[in-house]
């Protein structure tokens, strides 16, 4: 189920040295999806092409800090610098915020923390239900749109 990324001592394509290990998880259940992130310290998604971003508020509900690809999509979930980084699609960019975020525990303390109140403040189940409820509301009352 789970495979071990070795990277010990291997020159990257920027000329940094990486040490330690990695994993990439394919997970089959939510209680272990779970679980990995609340094991996690940092969690990474620089994608490029991303459609929301619900694996930025799995990891938020864990109150772990995130590092996600600048995208417009990403742009609206994630506040850069306030509840994660937002980095370019560069390897060097990405290699930047990684080491960052694992130089300074008391940033990775305060964009999980931050993350973590933005979930609960705007992610939760009963907050989307209020809104979708807000928004059939008003537009029952907006009525028919001519056309």
């Amino acid at each position: 189920m789970w495979k071990r990324i070795h990277a010990r001592n291997r020159e990257t394509e920027v000329g940094i040295e990486f040490v330690g290990d990695a994993e990439c998880v394919g997970l089959e259940a939510e209680a272990e999806k779970t679980a990995v992130l609340a094991a996690c310290d940092i969690f990474a998604s620089p994608s490029r092409y991303e459609s929301f971003g619900i694996t930025v508020l799995e990891a938020w509900r864990q109150g772990r800090p995130v590092m996600v690809g600048d995208g417009p999509a990403q742009r609206c979930v994630v506040e850069d610098g306030v509840s994660g980084l937002l980095v370019a699609h560069q390897p060097r960019a990405v290699l930047d915020g990684l080491l960052r975020l694992a130089a300074d525990p008391g940033l990775r303390r305060q964009l999980g923390e931050a993350g973590h109140a933005r979930f609960l403040e705007r992610y939760t189940l009963d907050r989307m239900i209020d809104d979708y409820h807000d928004l059939l509301v008003a537009a029952r009352e907006a009525g028919p749109r001519a056309g």
